[in-house]
C-alpha cells in the first residue's frame, strides 16, 4: 500500500464515505468517556433544541455546540468501527489554525499526521517501513465527519433526558434505543448515548447501529469525546524541524 492509498483509506473510514447510510468513520474501541455518577430524571434548564423527551431542533443544538467550542482549545478523540475496519482520529487544537491531528488505521496499519503552525500544514504518512512527508501552504481548521453527523444522529423525536454531572457541573445525558432510527431509515438496531452541557456543548456521543445497504448489513460504531477543554496546547513535532527548514522547504 503506497502513501496515497493510506490517505484514501483513512479518509474513507474517518469521513464515513460521505453519508450515514454508506458507512461511517471507523473507530477503534468504543468510547465511554464521561462517567455518569448521578442521574436525575427531571432536568431543570435544558440545552438549546432539547426538550424533556426529545431533541426538537438539531440545527439549534449543533449551532449552539459550535458556538460553545469556538475559540477554545480542546482535544477531540473520534473512534469508528465499520465491520472489521477500525480507525481513530485524535485532534489537539490550540487555536483553529494551530493543531496536531493524527489518524490511525488498525488493519492494515497506517497513520497520517498533520501539524498546522498557523501558516503551513505539514504532513507525515507512515505505512510499513516507509514514511512520507509533505506540506501545504495554507491552513484550514480541522474537522470531524462524526461530529458533523450528529445533526442526523441526534434527530430524535423520543429520547430519555436525564441530569448528570461533568467535572462537578450540571450536564444532560441523552439515551435511546431504536429498532430503526427515527430520522435515518437505513440505521437499524440503534443505541445512542450523548452528554450535552446546558449551553449546547456536546461533550461526548456514542452511537452503534446496523447499516442497511441493499442486501448487506454492516455493524457500525461511532463515538467522540472532547477532553482538556481550555487546557490543550500543541508543541511543534520534532519531525517538522528535522525534515523542513524555516521556510517550509525540505533541506
Amino acid at each position: 500500500m503506497d502513501w496515497r492509498a493510506v490517505w484514501v483509506v483513512l479518509a474513507l473510514v474517518l469521513a464515513g464515505c460521505g453519508s450515514v447510510a454508506t458507512g461511517a468513520e471507523t473507530p477503534g474501541e468504543t468510547l465511554t468517556p464521561v462517567p455518569v455518577p448521578e442521574v436525575t430524571d427531571t432536568p431543570a434548564t435544558l440545552p438549546p433544541g432539547v426538550s424533556g423527551a426529545s431533541v426538537t431542533d438539531t440545527d439549534t443544538l449543533l449551532d449552539a455546540h459550535a458556538a460553545a467550542i469556538q475559540g477554545r482549545s480542546y482535544t477531540l478523540t473520534v473512534d469508528v468501527r465499520t465491520g472489521s475496519e477500525r480507525a481513530r482520529r485524535v485532534i489537539r487544537v490550540e487555536t483553529p489554525t494551530r493543531y496536531l491531528q493524527r489518524d490511525t488505521l488498525a488493519e492494515p496499519w497506517g497513520s497520517a499526521t498533520q501539524f498546522a503552525d498557523g501558516e503551513r500544514l505539514y504532513t507525515r504518512t507512515e505505512y510499513g517501513s516507509t514514511v512520507e512527508y509533505g506540506r501545504i501552504e495554507s491552513v484550514s481548521p480541522p474537522r470531524s465527519q462524526t461530529v458533523q453527523l450528529s445533526r442526523a444522529f441526534l434527530r430524535l423525536d423520543e429520547v430519555r433526558v436525564a441530569e448528570t454531572r461533568v467535572g462537578g457541573e450540571v450536564a444532560y445525558e441523552l439515551t435511546g434505543q431504536y429498532p430503526i432510527h427515527p430520522a435515518v431509515e437505513t440505521m437499524e438496531n440503534v443505541t445512542l448515548r450523548a452528554v450535552v452541557e446546558p449551553d449546547g456543548f456536546v461533550r461526548s456521543l456514542n452511537v452503534s447501529y446496523t447499516r442497511r445497504s441493499d442486501y448487506v448489513r454492516t455493524n457500525v460504531t461511532r463515538s467522540f469525546a472532547y477532553t482538556d477543554v481550555d487546557a490543550t496546547t500543541v508543541k511543534r513535532p520534532v519531525w517538522v524541524d528535522r525534515e523542513f527548514n524555516d521556510t517550509g522547504e525540505r533541506p
